[in-house]
């Protein structure tokens, strides 16, 4: 057929169901060098229910109809799973096979290599990646794959993990395992070397070569098919055309993730959820915690409250302005980072009744331990004590109420996606509610005379603790900042009473025989500065 103007083009989108980024890193590299476009969809667990036994192809099938019965059949997206033998381990069936990831995260170098030595010093393995690519209408997945022979390593590994590349990494197999034909390990090769010998991309070529396929049948020339009497067609907006980068917050089951999957699966593109960025983050840094929360903690403690998001950005960069929803975050501190480098990006808090969050906990088990509606309610606290959630409506532009059924809250998602920032803004400068989507009040003259601010803004020019009288005492200056606007000193007792009320901003301080002092927090510090500043609308 004669070549079309490649503007007129049809492109193909197929999109990525993993649980894991660096993977979806690699599958986006491999195919965006054909000009493929993938999009992430983001599953904040596996996707599937993992019965080993079932084989290879027929636990991908599973995948993909677990996976359609969630979303629909008009998706096209694909699964992968990695699988490994290891030959001196290995029967008829493949050692560790399909479990390769768990018995990866039980099984340290020294443990693989005695169990070598004491099996002959066999170290011949395969590493395998299958792919099943669900194509609308079609009964039967699309199977492609890669293998990759060589051998366990002799010695443990010794280099970091690629930046740019993180799945080239001495933290999974790719870091013990020397391909045939070179002496060194997968995980440590330069990326244009990784590529002629990595199983995954293998299989993410084969795939590749399946879709251009696909792709050139969709731009056959009139003549090659019939069109029906009647078409009707349906574009689809830009996500946030000026302001693609969405941050999205709110407490546990509220449905930040299922906001981020939603826009995703609409408008492709990338699904961060902070979470899974902090526990790669925690691993690399040998921290071991009974809860997340508790691993998150000492995290921040040790590297900083803003470290995530600094790690989201080394990771992800200028990509985040094409089209991206980042879920999850915990402190002010990351929300500020990433708003100063992505000035345009838009904060939309999702807010849910703790008695409908508790019953979708109790669906779904999305927090260990936490059982019963008090444990649930205790669990919320804990997760002010980071800093973000106990005066989140304040630093965010939009709110979103999910308390109805998935397709209201739908919606209400894509009077965001579909209508965009700006219409949403002027109607709301106008009083009015666009699709279920609220503007908060981004007035930082009014956030900055009401008591809380003023409390904290005294402590920053006090510069160490201070009794309440203390601070109470310098909230009567603050009354010539604004004098357009009636402002009431804060009494001793009202300082007391506020400061008490938000732990995570300002640290309380009883001393035997003196009066109760506060000290402001740093997240106390990012949330005067953000509000003082206006630094959640910068533009």
């Amino acid at each position: 057929m004669n070549q079309q103007d490649d503007t007129r083009r049809k492109r193909l989108t197929v999109r990525f169901h993993t649980s894991n980024i660096e993977k979806f890193l690699q599958a986006r590299l491999v195919l965006g060098r054909a000009d493929m476009t993938l999009g992430y969809f983001k599953e904040s667990q596996d996707p599937y229910v993992e019965s080993y036994g079932l084989g290879k192809l027929e636990l991908l099938h599973r995948a993909i109809k677990e996976i359609v019965t969630r979303l629909g059949a008009n998706s096209f997206f694909f699964v992968e799973d990695t699988s490994l033998r290891i030959e001196a381990l290995s029967g008829s069936n493949d050692f560790p096979g399909l479990q390769v990831k768990e018995w990866f995260q039980e099984t340290s170098f020294a443990q693989l290599d005695n169990l070598l030595i004491s099996n002959g010093n066999d170290r011949r393995a395969t590493v395998y990646s299958d792919i099943a690519l669900f194509v609308p209408g079609m009964k039967r997945p699309v199977y492609v794959n890669g293998a990759t022979d060589g051998l366990v390593a002799n010695t443990a590994p010794v280099f970091s993990t690629n930046v740019e590349h993180p799945w080239l990494t001495p933290n999974t197999f790719n870091g013990w395992f020397i391909p045939n034909g070179t002496s060194r390990r997968l995980g440590e090769m330069p990326l244009g070397e990784s590529l002629n010998y990595d199983f995954r991309a293998k299989a993410l070529n084969a795939l590749l070569q399946r879709l251009q396929e696909y792709e050139a049948v969709l731009n056959l020339p009139p003549g090659n098919y019939a069109l029906p009497l009647r078409q009707i067609s349906r574009q689809q907006p830009n996500l946030f055309p000026k302001s693609p980068l969405l941050v999205v917050v709110g407490r546990v089951c509220a449905g930040k993730t299922t906001l981020g999957n939603y826009a995703m699966s609409v408008k492709g593109g990338l699904h961060i959820e902070a979470s899974d960025v902090m526990r790669d983050l925690a691993a690399d840094s040998r921290i071991k915690a009974p809860t997340m929360a508790e691993m998150a903690r000492t995290l921040l403690t040790q590297s900083g409250s803003d470290v995530v998001a600094k790690e989201i950005e080394k990771r992800f960069g200028k990509s985040l302005d094409n089209g991206a929803v980042i879920t999850g975050f915990r402190t002010l501190e990351e929300v500020r980072y990433t708003r100063e480098r992505h000035p345009g990006c838009r904060v939309i808090l999702v807010e849910c009744g703790a008695r409908i969050r508790f019953e979708r906990h109790l669906a779904r088990r999305r927090v260990e331990g936490v059982n019963t509606f008090t444990d649930f309610t205790t669990f919320d606290r804990n997760q002010w004590t980071f800093g973000l959630l106990g005066r989140v409506a304040d630093i965010c532009d939009l709110k979103i109420v999910n308390e109805g059924p998935m397709s209201e809250y739908e919606g209400k998602i894509d009077s965001i996606l579909e209508g965009g920032y700006e219409n949403i803004e002027t109607a709301g400068r106008k009083g009015l509610r666009m699709g279920g989507v609220h503007l908060l009040n981004r007035d930082s003259t009014a956030l900055r005379t009401t008591r809380l601010y003023r409390c904290l803004q005294a402590l920053v020019d006090l510069g160490r603790p201070a009794s309440c009288r203390e601070i109470s005492a310098l909230t009567q200056s603050s009354e010539r900042q604004f004098q357009d606007r009636y402002v009431e000193t804060v009494s001793d007792r009202h300082v007391n009473w506020i400061l008490k009320g938000v732990p995570e901003l300002a640290h309380r301080i009883r001393r035997h025989g003196e009066p109760v002092q506060y000290e402001i927090t740093p997240a106390g510090r990012t949330y005067v500065k953000m509000v003082g500043h206006n630094a959640w609308n910068p533009t």
